[in-house]
């Protein structure tokens, strides 16, 4: 089957909006006496709760609520199993539900809307039923025509009288309307309101007290800045803001914009923004507009006091400017999600609009909209009123950019319709405004020339274009990753020369000092050695000359002419000796080594300069080969390359970066040579330009021969 588009259509192929709508009478015949003074668990045990009931909650205080927590707690304590509980919006803060599915408390849930873990949970096929997920619409009108039966609702409610009214607007949890409950109260086979302020008359009736059937007084039900929960702010993005004005313009020149114009938008920036181009507009052209509906805010409030709009139908108050109008201002009406959107109701609100805003995760070629799941699959959401609001405007717009996140919003087709493109209108993005083919008269008024099979090949060559640059990004990081190791790998390296060079150093000093003190030592026992063996050899030849002088006194008192004559000869060669071996000189003082100088160490990353040499100054490369600097004569600067502006500096000192093949082989990553190449000094002429255009180049040059090696 095709569809009006002349696709092909999906599996169940979408009827219409209203093929199935009836205009309905309900009989409302609930007419009961609240009981008050029971504890929440006394309530519990006497509604005799047991396995397969249907119990209901609802989220007027959305991530506020307390009250979903507290009740399914009791009931997991009473071992109750197979529950179908009936949300009408379940938060993160309803967490609880998860555990609930898991141990088989809970096993189908009902609802319109669903974020956070429950929802997370849900994706992942933790329940055991089929999820039931309906339209803000077709949720009253299931429960109205009583295709569902409801064994218990229990009620958050703000304030309670006497009577058992309920009112959202007073009370320490105010929340505002409370729509949503209406028509759990009424139907269901017992209704238990659940309050934390009782007063003895509300000023305004929400909920009628003759569908209550028990009241029970809790310390706490909900925080009321929950309600603000998600997007309620303009968006300040340019692009969005850009989107708003365009919608504005489309509304402005769609015949619909004039007295008695009624719209409705949603809380996200972007349509929050449409709403402020509508104020502007309407103020600008006089236009009065006759209502504004749905989840209202502070923007909607805001037009409502200065009399753009005679009304506004609140079901749902968005923030608490919305909450503190509903008690201030008489046209500022609170109504149920029946007369809100039940299709079947003959006078929904919904099917009165001519204008709703509507956000969008996805729109496919065919105008079908997804706001339920991600572009994973998981579940963020679900329609609330968008299906309702979509089928009953005139016109219906859907606002997004065409790129989320580097995810891509419209799409060939979505896997998750939430609402039929044949209800929507018009997808108005950054790069065009498309109007479904089957409003020619639209068009035709608006010339519109974009569509969505334009938008899609605009949209795919700006994917290619993202891409492209993703890779080059991609690349760039590569690079500069593997210069970062090779940093780290030439500093390394770096560090263990420096190691080795100050280890050999270590090394040949202590070797030294020991062969110093070894011959020091030797020296001065060599010396003492030779003092001995003088004085030894002095007292003996002493000794024999003594004797020889003895004896030749001896021989001249008995005259022995030769013989005195030689005892006297060699007591005079005795003498002789013994005054050669005095005059004999001692070994000579050891002579110090002189210890090995400190080892200048590489510094590559401080940068410097390196003086000219006759061999030039030898540098290890990463490679493990040789290589040489400062090898022609000249001096050289090395300096680390991530100094800003570095070219410009060395263009302005005129000087040029050398194409010498050796500079660059060493040190690609961490450093530039520069050769002086012209008759003035390096330093005269660099030093001149870094005075003015760059301090940190100038202390590094200053402070470079402290850093780096000098030649000869």
């Amino acid at each position: 089957m095709n569809n009006i588009l002349g696709r092909e259509g999906l599996d169940n192929p979408f009827k219409g909006a209203f093929v199935n709508k009836k205009n309905a009478k309900y009989e409302l015949t609930k007419n009961v006496k609240p009981a008050f003074g029971k504890t929440l668990a006394q309530a519990l045990d006497e509604l005799k709760l047991h396995d397969g009931m249907v119990i209901s909650f609802h989220h007027h205080l959305r991530n506020g609520d307390y009250v979903l927590d507290m009740v399914m707690r009791e009931i997991k304590k009473r071992g109750i199993k197979d529950l179908t509980v009936m949300a009408s919006s379940i938060f993160p803060c309803h967490e609880i539900l998860v555990e609930l599915m898991e141990d088989g408390t809970v096993t189908q849930l009902m609802t319109s809307y669903m974020s956070g873990p429950v929802a997370k949970a849900v994706s992942y096929g933790k329940c055991k039923k089929p999820v039931i997920m309906t339209t803000h619409g077709g949720r009253p009108r299931m429960i109205l025509e009583k295709e569902v039966t409801i064994d218990a609702a229990f009620l958050a409610s703000p304030c309670v009288d006497d009577q058992g009214n309920i009112s959202g607007s007073e009370g320490r949890s105010f929340c505002g309307s409370i729509g949503y409950a209406v028509a759990d109260a009424q139907m269901a086979k017992k209704t238990i309101a659940i309050t934390d302020t009782r007063v003895s008359k509300v000023k305004r009736a929400d909920i009628e007290g003759r569908f209550v059937d028990m009241v029970v007084e809790v310390d706490k039900i909900g925080d009321p800045a929950g309600i603000v929960s998600g997007t309620t702010q303009i968006t300040k993005d340019p692009i969005g803001l850009k989107i708003a004005r365009d919608c504005r313009t489309l509304i402005e020149h769609s015949g619909l914009f004039k007295n008695g114009f009624s719209m409705q938008t949603g809380a996200g920036g972007i349509s929050l923004a449409v709403a402020d181009e509508m104020h502007r507009a309407m103020k600008e052209k006089n236009i009065k507009g006759s209502f504004g509906c749905g989840g209202i805010t502070g923007y909607f409030v805001k037009m409502l006091e200065e009399g753009l709009f005679e009304d506004l139908y609140d079901v749902q108050c968005f923030d608490l400017s919305a909450v503190d109008s509903t008690e201030k201002n008489a046209n500022h009406h609170k109504i149920s999600a029946d007369l809100y959107a039940n299709p079947n109701n003959p006078d929904h609100v919904a099917g009165k609009l001519d204008v709703v805003i509507l956000g969008a995760s996805e729109i496919d070629l065919d105008y079908n909209v997804n706001v339920t799941t991600g572009s994973d699959g998981i579940i963020l959401g679900g329609s609330g009123g968008h299906a309702d609001t979509a089928a009953g405007a005139k016109l219906s717009i859907i606002v997004s950019k065409l790129f989320n996140a580097r995810i891509s919003c419209l799409v060939d087709k979505v896997r998750t319709v939430t609402t039929p493109g044949e209800t929507i209108d018009v997808f108005v993005t950054d790069r065009g405004i498309a109007i479904n083919p089957r409003h020619t008269d639209l068009i035709k008024k608006l010339k519109a020339e974009t569509n969505l099979e334009k938008l899609r090949n605009l949209e795919k060559q700006l994917e290619a274009e993202k891409k492209k640059k993703a890779e080059e990004a991609a690349r760039k990081k590569e690079e500069d990753e593997k210069k970062k190791r090779d940093k780290e790998a030439r500093m390394q390296e770096i560090a263990l020369l420096n190691a080795r060079a100050l280890a050999e150093h270590e090394f040949a000093t202590a070797r030294i000092q020991t062969e110093n003190a070894s011959g020091d030592a030797s020296a001065k026992a060599a010396q003492q050695a030779a003092k001995w063996q003088k004085a030894q050899t002095s007292v003996s030849l002493a000794i024999k000359a003594a004797e020889q002088t003895a004896l030749a006194v001896a021989r001249f008192a008995i005259p022995d002419p030769i013989g005195g004559a030689a005892h006297t000869a060699a007591a005079v060669m005795a003498g002789i000796q013994a005054g050669v071996v005095l005059a004999q000189p001692l070994p000579p003082d050891y002579i110090q080594q002189p210890l090995p100088s400190a080892p200048r160490l590489i510094k590559f990353a401080q940068g410097g300069i390196v003086m000219p040499s006759s061999a030039g100054t030898g540098i290890s490369l990463p490679n493990g080969n040789a290589g040489l600097v400062a090898e022609a004569g000249l001096p050289e600067l090395i300096l680390p390359i991530n100094i800003p502006n570095l070219q410009n500096v060395f263009k302005a000192a005129g000087l040029n970066q050398t194409d010498n093949s050796k500079s660059f082989s060493y040190s690609p990553s961490y450093s530039i040579e520069i050769s002086q190449n012209s008759e003035k000094s390096l330093d005269e002429a660099l030093l001149n330009v870094l005075r003015s255009h760059d301090r940190e180049l100038l202390n590094i040059v200053e402070t470079g021969k402290q850093n780096w090696f000098v030649g000869d």
